[in-house]
């Protein structure tokens, strides 16, 4: 939240709240002196809603443009928390699973930036509704008296104390809001493959599953606003009795009193509005605060991969192709790849489950300049829809003509035909003249046909 509130779009928006609430609040004053004066002095009354509306003018104004720095706070607080968030996972390789991937992308596109949007712009919503109340209230006071604003104000500590005494069920709340959010999206995304790929049993499976995590993060939700709405109501409910009375003592001891009773009373309604909105912002904020506190804290709860353990070193061969020698998968772990004039080709093979590809991605994880192509990976500019193949060679074309590289290739002939594959193979053969190219492939292009 202090990245929130030391944002400079943030702090140019207050400002321009503050100054609106204080014209907010000395045109509820303005229009109280206009009803005061509308029996007496008509034409008096009338300069005063002249200038009620200029005060109104310029609020409005002043809003707008605090709207529009308001949505520049959640654009920088989005961008930044991204490049912050992405950079901080790319510094940690083991945590590059497929999972991690996926929860990334739903975190960012779901929960992350739905979080800061929301807190660009209720950050200054709150401050704004506590200043519309403040001044309308201190307004209020100078035109209706200490009694009628004395009620107000306890009407504003209820809910103040309501929120405190609430606080932990909101924290709880929020973590619970978030993660069950978190998971129900990610059900949701888990349906796709079920439908257009599995039969309708394993596609009504997938439906069951989301239903069920969407449904609690739904009750989570509704229990969050059950609470944010007695915290809310229930000070306006008790305040409105306890005004009806002090407004008639007041009204029978000064019958000139209710024309600036009258005058008022719409902005009565609107400040116990906002006293109204104050609360649920309040319960927001916290909501807000846990939530971003769980944004911060992402990175550290995902599940990371240890390559060491993963790789068994007595069942994975490994062969220099330029001169057929096998190379112990031991000492090859070890060898300093990213040497000044160091090149060739060397082939990874081994049964399914022994850490051929994570090998690889051990090797990526050494060498950060090092360039990966696996499965289900796109570097370089995401390409148009086409197929598999045709992807895969797309791929394959941005590393002709480079050197000095070392280049991980993670069953590249996947989805080839016999011409494009030998085609690549040849073109590999002569990238390894000058870089590091280390491959894992379950079929050898010459062993195809």
């Amino acid at each position: 939240m202090n990245k929130v509130i030391s944002n400079k779009f943030f702090l140019l928006a207050v400002g321009l709240i503050f100054v609106q609430q204080i014209l907010i609040g000395a045109s509820t004053y303005i229009i109280g002196q206009a009803g005061a004066n509308i029996a007496n002095r008509p034409m008096t009354a009338f300069h005063y809603v002249v200038i009620f509306f200029v005060l109104i003018f310029l609020a409005y104004l002043l809003g707008a443009v605090s709207l529009f720095f308001r949505v520049k706070l959640s654009n920088d607080l989005w961008q930044k928390y991204y490049q912050h968030t992405l950079g901080h996972i790319a510094a940690r390789h083991y945590l590059s699973t497929e999972e991690n991937k996926t929860k990334t992308n739903l975190w960012l596109s779901g929960e992350a930036i739905s979080t800061l949007d929301e807190a660009g712009f209720a950050s200054v919503e709150i401050i704004a509704v506590y200043f519309n109340v403040l001044f309308t209230v201190v307004a209020l006071f100078f035109v209706l008296g200490a009694e009628l604003a004395g009620v107000i104000f306890i009407c504003m500590l209820l809910s103040v104390a309501l929120l405190l005494l609430s606080k932990n069920k909101i924290h709880l709340l929020a973590n619970s809001i978030q993660y069950k959010k978190l998971s129900a999206l990610n059900a949701v995304s888990n349906i796709w493959d079920n439908v257009f790929f599995s039969d309708s049993a394993a596609a009504q499976s997938a439906f069951a599953a989301s239903q069920h995590k969407v449904g609690k993060y739904f009750q989570r939700m509704e229990a969050y606003k059950i609470l944010e709405q007695v915290i809310s109501c229930l000070p306006i409910l008790i305040s409105i009795p306890i005004l009806v009375f002090f407004s008639y003592q007041q009204v029978i001891n000064d019958v000139a009193a209710i024309g600036s009773l009258v005058a008022v009373l719409p902005r009565t309604l609107q400040l116990f509005q906002n006293i109204h909105a104050a609360s649920m912002s309040s319960g927001q904020v916290i909501l807000l605060k846990n939530k971003i506190k769980n944004l911060a804290a992402f990175v550290d709860n995902l599940q990371g991969y240890d390559y060491e353990q993963n790789i068994d070193v007595q069942q994975i061969s490994i062969i220099d192709l330029s001169t057929g020698e096998p190379i112990p998968a031991t000492s090859f772990k070890q060898w300093d790849f990213a040497a000044t004039g160091m090149a060739g080709r060397f082939l990874i093979t081994g049964s399914n489950g022994v850490g051929k590809s994570t090998l690889l991605k051990y090797m990526k994880s050494r060498y950060k300049e090092a360039l990966y192509l696996g499965p289900n990976i796109e570097i370089g500019k995401r390409g148009i829809a086409d197929s598999t193949g045709k992807k895969k060679l797309s791929q394959l074309a941005q590393l002709y003509g480079m050197s000095g590289k070392v280049i991980l290739l993670d069953e590249w002939d996947a989805n080839l035909d016999i011409d494009n594959a030998n085609q690549v193979d040849a073109a590999l053969t002569q990238l390894a003249q000058h870089n590091v190219v280390i491959e894992v492939r379950h079929i050898h292009a010459n062993d195809r046909g």
